[in-house]
């Protein structure tokens, strides 16, 4: 079947047309055609159907009727699956990403100026849930390989625009209070009445365990260790990595990894600018959790090296920014920044044993969440038997057992 045959009904010319009027304030605007195919590619994207979306239309100007065309991207939220499903009326996420980036982002790019965060939404409904953003590939940008990692280059603009994404943020919530708790679940939040999410979590960490106890640099000592964790992972995550008032804290992305985030190119195929996307799970927490997630889930292991020269770029870049946009939030020190990252480092673990094996799978293996469930409450993820995976975390999982990380 084709994406034009397995489209939504109400993805239609009415929609399209609805969303350019109320974006561009134009009740001029007729859509004449639209033709549909898949935005992204298989194992890509988890939590949504992606479709690119070419729209021809026309517009009166000055008397006249102008022709244009257009290129749109429509993220319609997985309300078929029972775990997305729960998600949506769990936390919400299609309203917080249309607060998101019909408001919240709009706002930040106002404090920062001339930097560009994220792709502008023209449209956002709860019911159907849908979202209209535009086709950044237009402009040049694309994804970076998610199974290769990002060398140093492409992690440093995209830690450079994490700081800037923070810093203004800090501006925003100082402008509108209310903030802090229209973004205050995040993944990891209790009460959370979502079982099938908590089910599916403890049940990766189980999948993981079981994979490390066979892995001779590791084995049972680690396996053990780690099943204990998964008996109440989800829990257990949500009391460490809960919202510290007395802390630093910013909007974090809530999902900040290399296939949220875009990048530009020069002549030479020189990476030249990044931007973010998709912004479902947003939380205000330390910007530790953006900061783990993202070291571990998107840096090849030869750029992991560098997370120290890294780290301080953003500390670098997240100071000069506040100061320059005239926050009153004092920036956290160098040390309070490294405090910090140690005491949230567990966000780094969730990353790379929960997500990095389902993130880096090939497209032969990748299927939908639900369909990775299993009775015996694993998951069959395929990405946690991989050797070239394991031999990626055996160093890091001995790092965090040094920090006590695994022990319940």
């Amino acid at each position: 079947m084709t994406a034009e045959m397995t489209k939504p009904a109400w993805l239609n010319n009415e929609l399209i047309e609805k969303a350019f009027k109320k974006s561009e304030q134009d009740d001029s605007i007729k859509v004449i055609k639209i033709s549909t195919k898949p935005g992204s590619e298989k194992g890509d994207n988890y939590s949504s159907d992606v479709y690119r979306v070419n729209v021809e239309f026309t517009r009166l100007k000055l008397s006249n009727i102008i022709h244009e065309k257009r290129s749109l991207i429509i993220k319609i939220s997985h309300t078929e699956s029972p775990i997305f499903k729960e998600m949506i009326n769990e936390i919400d996420v299609v309203n917080l990403e249309i607060k998101m980036l019909m408001s919240t982002l709009v706002e930040m790019q106002k404090f920062l100026g001339d930097t560009k965060l994220c792709g502008k939404c023209l449209y956002g409904q709860d019911k159907p849930p849908a979202i209209i953003i535009e086709d950044l590939a237009v402009s040049g940008y694309r994804l970076a390989d998610r199974k290769v990692g990002l060398d140093y280059q492409h992690s440093l603009f995209a830690i450079k625009n994490l700081a800037k994404f923070h810093a203004s943020s800090v501006a925003a919530v100082e402008q509108d209070p209310s903030l802090k708790s229209f973004y205050g679940k995040g993944v990891f939040f209790k009460p959370c009445n979502s079982i099938l999410m908590k089910q599916f979590l403890n049940g990766a960490m189980k999948s993981f365990a079981t994979a490390v106890e066979s892995w001779p640099e590791l084995g049972p000592k680690y396996g053990n260790k780690l099943k204990k964790l998964s008996d109440n992972f989800y829990d257990l995550f949500a009391e460490r990595t809960a919202l510290n008032e007395s802390e630093f804290n910013v909007i974090n992305h809530g999902d900040c990894w290399v296939n949220n985030m875009m990048f530009h190119y020069d002549d030479n195929n020189k990476v030249d600018n990044q931007i973010f996307v998709d912004f479902q799970i947003p939380v205000y927490k330390s910007p530790a959790i953006d900061l783990n997630y993202f070291f571990n889930s998107s840096l090849s292991d030869e750029t992991l090296s560098q997370r120290d020269k890294l780290l301080k770029e953003y500390f670098k870049v997240l100071t000069m920014t506040m100061k320059r946009i005239g926050c009153k939030t004092s920036p956290p020190t160098a040390d309070e920044l490294n405090r910090m990252m140690s005491k949230y480092e567990i966000y780094g673990l969730f990353a790379a044993c929960v997500c990095l094996p389902i993130m880096a799978l090939d497209k032969e293996h990748a299927k939908p969440i639900d369909d990775m469930m299993l009775d015996d409450g694993t998951i069959d993820d395929k990405g946690v038997t991989n050797p070239v995976f394991l031999k990626r975390v055996t160093k890091r999982l001995q790092k965090w057992d040094t920090m006590g990380l695994l022990d319940v």
